[in-house]
């Protein structure tokens, strides 16, 4: 599983860097989600301990965007229902 949350300009050049690893996908995704919304671009990939195995998800940040990247997320204290609003699109009590 890949999924590219980049901007086109990293696409083809600079060189990604794992910014983070979470076990579970709505984890990934909700931190892949806060990442872009502040303009980081962001990839996020299965980390596979073997074929067929899924170990857990990859957050993956151009080199020049690590600071950025860790500072988005020491300034966003985001509560349990916000990460969850990010990973689903959905609000806590089924409204969208």
């Amino acid at each position: 599983m890949s999924v590219d949350r980049s901007n086109k300009q990293h696409q083809m050049s600079g060189s990604w860097q794992t910014f983070a690893t979470y076990t579970d996908l709505a984890s990934a995704q909700a931190i892949a989600g806060r990442l872009a919304l502040e303009g980081v671009p962001v990839q996020l990939e299965t980390a596979a301990a073997m074929s067929g195995i899924e170990e857990g998800f990859k957050l993956l940040v151009p080199a020049d965007f690590l600071h950025r990247a860790r500072w988005v997320l020491a300034q966003s204290e985001m509560s349990t229902e916000e990460l969850t609003f990010l990973a689903t699109g959905r609000l806590e009590g089924g409204e969208q």
